[in-house]
């Protein structure tokens, strides 16, 4: 049996690049090295122009047609800004012997959608296809990989790793097809995903369809979140929850890292992870001193709210104090006046004292 070409409705959706199409040729026997990122993130990456590879904006519709023996390495490195949202488009045609290593690196966007299309049309074909998506806040990242073997003996390798923060979401779909008469293929495919939060989502398919016995495949996914127990030794060894979490972090997304051919690229995405970790941490920390400064506002606003209550008590306590003083002066000024006749009589009464009374009769 063997399936008819049915590229258009592979996805399923309407997420296609509209841009027009960009055509690269990889002559026979020849080799060609791309990396592909828009000018605004080129700072990110460090990146510029390196002996044997070239360095160009994002292109969002490219075709590329490896010829027979050619070798073809492309690195798509995206770090855009949280509003952005942007489809890329590669379609990928191989010859015999044709080798392609692809690597799509994506540190953030509003909404990213990178689709990928290679169709092996020759004998001996190899392909290896890296991901890594690391986003955060309410960002979107899908890839979409769709790998046609339609000859013996091909292989191909596809590994995709992310890490979602707060309330970001990806989407992973992998789908290879193996036609009748592509003996000796070999497939694998392999998605892991670590999720830092409650909110973080991902969606993973990876999907094989095969249409003969003699083949080796295998695909698998996996959804997590970071090993507690490697978390609590490396807080035991002094080391802050947020420092373990991004070198746990950085150690999930090395085995992709350590796979781009290029030293100073891999050194430069290595630290723009780090830089995007810091990033994090520097927003965490900003977070907490703004909440930690809300609260002292709001303290405050209650103390002075308490305070107000407190001073209008003591106020109506001095008025009482006040009226009571008022009432107590009247009582002196009285028993003051009484004190002042009774001493007007016994003065008085000293002064007619031994003194002979007359009495005068009529």
């Amino acid at each position: 049996m063997i399936r008819k070409d049915i590229l258009p409705d592979i996805w399923g959706d309407s997420w296609h690049s509209e841009a027009a199409e960009q055509t690269l040729t990889v002559g026979r026997g020849t080799e060609r090295t791309v990396v592909l990122c828009n000018p605004a993130d080129a700072p990110m990456f460090m990146l510029s122009e390196g002996l044997g590879y070239t360095v160009m904006p994002d292109v969002e519709n490219l075709r590329v047609n490896v010829e027979q023996g050619g070798r073809f390495t492309l690195y798509r490195l995206q770090g855009m800004n949280t509003t952005a949202q942007h489809i890329t488009q590669l379609n990928l045609t191989m010859q015999d012997d044709a080798t392609v290593d692809l690597c799509t690196v994506t540190l953030g966007g509003g909404h990213v959608r990178n689709n990928i299309t290679v169709r092996m049309q020759g004998e001996g074909c190899w392909l290896n296809a890296d991901g890594l998506y690391l986003i955060d806040r309410e960002q979107e990242c899908d890839n979409y990989i769709f790998v046609e073997h339609a000859k013996p003996r091909c292989y191909s390798r596809e590994l995709y790793k992310g890490i979602m923060d707060d309330a970001a979401r990806a989407r992973f779909n992998g789908h290879v097809l193996v036609q009748d008469g592509a003996v000796k293929t070999e497939a694998y495919q392999t998605n892991h995903n670590i999720l830092l939060t409650d909110k973080a989502h991902v969606d993973t398919r990876p999907f094989l369809e095969i249409y003969n016995d003699d083949v080796k495949c295998s695909h698998g996914s996996t959804v997590g979140q970071l090993d507690s127990q490697a978390m609590f030794y490396l807080m035991t060894r002094g080391i802050s929850e947020r420092t373990a979490v991004t070198m746990l972090s950085y150690a999930f997304c090395d085995e992709v890292i350590r796979n781009i051919g290029i030293g100073s690229l891999r050194d430069a995405v290595g630290e723009a992870r780090i830089a995007l970790a810091s990033r994090r941490r520097g927003l965490e920390a900003a977070t907490s001193e703004r909440d930690r400064l809300s609260n002292q506002a709001e303290n405050a606003e209650k103390l002075m709210a308490e305070s107000e209550v407190a001073l209008a008590a003591c106020l109506k306590a001095l008025d009482a104090n006040a009226a009571l003083l008022e009432s107590d002066i009247g009582a002196l000024d009285r028993d003051k006046a009484a004190l002042n006749a009774a001493r007007a009589a016994f003065d008085e009464a000293e002064r007619t004292k031994g003194k002979p009374t007359i009495i005068i009769a009529n």
